[in-house]
Formats: C-alpha cells, structure tokens, sequence
C-alpha cells in the first residue's frame, strides 16, 4: 500500500514539473523559436506579419465580396493606407496595411483573388519596408512572384518605391538610396516585361532638387510618410497613370 502511494505521489510530481516547465517554455517563447529551427515556421513571417496587419486583414476580408466590378484596387504599405484613392479614381478600394512589405502582400494577394479578377486596374505600391528585411534582391524576386500572381488579363500599374528624407534616419539614408535605386531599377525592368503592367515613377516630383532626398515640405516630418501637399503631387501621377490606361474611360 505504501508501495501504490509513493508511485502515485512520484508520478504527481513529474506530472507537475512538466506543466511548470511547460509554463516557463511557453513564456520563454522557446516552441516559437524550436519551429523556427527546425525551418517550421518561416522568419520573415513570424517578423513581418504582425497583429495589426492581422487584424487588418480581417476586415479586408469582409469587403472583398462586395468590391464592385472595374474598381481600382490599391495594394501597399502605410503609404497607401494614406491615401484617399476616391480622389485618385472614384471608383476605388484601398487595401493598404501600415508597415507591411513584399512578404506580406504575397502572403494576403489570394484572399483578394475573386475582387482582383473584377478590377479594372490594381495599383501595387510596397517596398520601403523591406529595406529593414532584407536586399533589393531579394525583394524583388518576391515582386516577381507578386505579378505572377495577379491576374494575368488585368491591368496593374506599379509605383516606384518613393524618396524618403534624412529625417528617416541620416546614417542609414545613403544604405537606403542605394537600395531604393537598385529595387527601382528592377521594378522597372519587371513591368518592362509585361504586356499589363506600367510602371510609374513620382521621384522627380518629389524630388524637386535631385538630390535622393523626399521633398521636407511634402512628408510629414518622420521622412518617410507623404503629408497632404506630398499626396497630392504622389495622386497626380498615379491619376494620370490610370487614366491613360486603355480599359479606363
């Protein structure tokens, strides 16, 4: 009998330590980080995807069904998330998410599948936040897959990544230049080899000097996100862009 209770009182107690240890893994985020080693769950997921663009998403989800037919689809960053795309094209959804990048658009691009095989055109304008991810490169190969997955019968215009100012941080500014003109110069390239895709280019006129610096009087201070007045000039060109498109009247 007092055999029976030690083991029941052994096994109670290894019991226990296991759902403590389990606690303090748990807390530790050690099963988070095991799924990243043994290549379970991918880095730049677990890094990139957020809770707010989750929840963003959620609510994309519940509108896609109800995109009319031949609207102009924005798909970005939070420089998109900005913009009043009804001013741009009346007919207009904005499916921007603040600080997402080429990863996230790749991963959220089939949910919007039923509403893009309608659209009359679908803006892409992402980028900027890679340069924190990884090389131009790379984030170009993505682009690449992004195209690939759109619907190949629509028309899709694809914005340069923009100038940002040194206010964004001045010792990474020149890393940064140098990343935007590679990734440029490839987006380029990449609507170059499409029949559907054009590629549009605000550097210029916001860039008024050329000095690879955003405009201050156009961002809001941080030097990355357009102010009103950058809006404007930033709308103009995509505007124009749409509009000289064959399938918009």
């Amino acid at each position: 009998m007092q055999v029976a209770s030690k083991k029941r009182l052994t096994v109670a107690y290894v019991a226990l330590l296991h759902v403590v240890l389990g606690g303090v893994l748990w807390k530790s985020n050690f099963f988070a980080s095991m799924q990243y080693r043994l290549g379970l769950v991918r880095p730049s997921l677990q890094t990139e995807l957020t809770d707010y663009y989750h929840q963003t998403l959620k609510y994309h989800q519940h509108s896609v069904a109800m995109v009319p037919d031949d609207a102009v689809i924005f798909i970005g960053d939070s420089i998109t998330q900005g913009l009043a795309v009804s001013a741009i094209y009346p007919l207009s959804v904005n499916y921007g998410i603040g600080g997402d990048t080429t990863v996230g658009v790749l991963e959220r691009l089939p949910m919007y599948q039923p509403a893009l095989a309608r659209a009359k055109c679908i803006v892409l304008a992402v980028g900027i936040n890679d340069t924190y991810n990884r090389s131009a490169e790379e984030a170009l190969i993505n682009y690449e897959t992004i195209l690939d997955t759109l619907p190949q019968d629509r028309q899709v215009i694809v914005s340069a990544v923009l100038p940002v100012d040194a206010a964004a941080n001045e010792k990474k500014l020149g890393k940064r230049v140098e990343w935007r003109n590679t990734f440029n110069v490839g987006l380029q390239r990449l609507a170059n080899e499409r029949e559907f895709v054009t590629f549009v280019d605000s550097s210029a006129e916001l860039d008024t000097n050329g000095d690879q610096r955003l405009d201050p009087p156009l961002h809001d201070g941080g030097g990355v996100h357009l102010n009103a007045a950058g809006n404007r000039v930033w709308a103009k060109k995509l505007r124009d862009a749409i509009f000289s498109l064959p399938t918009v009247n």
